[in-house]
């Protein structure tokens, strides 16, 4: 009876592996099991139950383009990158971290005060803050990271109205909000 294959220790992590080839990595998607990883867009396997997938076979002194497939996350999940492209030496394992971070957005339907829809295309503002997020059909927008109860603008051409909405706390990863009527303010008022 025979076997090969490797065993090393990499990122504070034992392993044990079929061969290492040339190089090697360790890919480390926290808390995100089963997410499918690629070696220069070649499927090399899925992130196991703590979120790590070691990666042999690497090219040495080579570029070496490690990608995660962003369909595996949930849909509250936001990655900074897809992809990273390393060159690890001969004979030894680069650690990889692709950093993912949970983000609760609300989809929100608004209505001005005659119950018509927001216009498609109007800006909404949270607070005093530059980010702007756009009205598509029916008066709907879609605020990431919003908590708590929180007073909104919306402008479009030269009108604008206000509004508040409050977001109820749950486990829900896009809560909806609905019935929100945006109070017109007076060109006046506004300045």
């Amino acid at each position: 009876m025979s076997a090969r294959g490797s065993v090393g220790f990499i990122d504070g992590r034992l392993f044990a592996s079929r061969e290492l080839g040339e190089s090697f990595a360790i890919v480390r998607v926290e808390n995100q099991p089963g997410l499918r990883i690629y070696a220069d867009d070649h499927l090399v396997g899925t992130t196991g139950r703590d979120g790590t997938l070691i990666v042999p076979g690497l090219r040495a002194f080579d570029v070496n383009r490690l990608r995660i497939d962003d369909a595996d996350l949930p849909l509250d999940t936001l990655v900074d990158t897809l992809e990273t492209a390393i060159r690890p030496y001969a004979r030894t394992g680069t650690a990889v971290r692709f950093a993912v971070r949970r983000e609760r957005g609300v989809l929100m339907r608004v209505r001005r005060e005659d119950g018509t829809a927001l216009p498609a295309g109007a800006l909404v503002r949270v607070g005093r803050a530059e980010a702007v997020h756009v009205v598509v059909s029916q008066g709907e927008v879609y605020i990431p990271g919003l908590t708590g109860t929180t007073v909104l603008r919306a402008s479009w051409g030269d009108r604008s109205c206000s509004f508040t909405a409050t977001v109820p706390p749950s486990d829900d990863p896009q809560p909806r909000l609905d019935g929100l009527i945006c109070r017109e303010i007076s060109h006046y008022a506004a300045n």
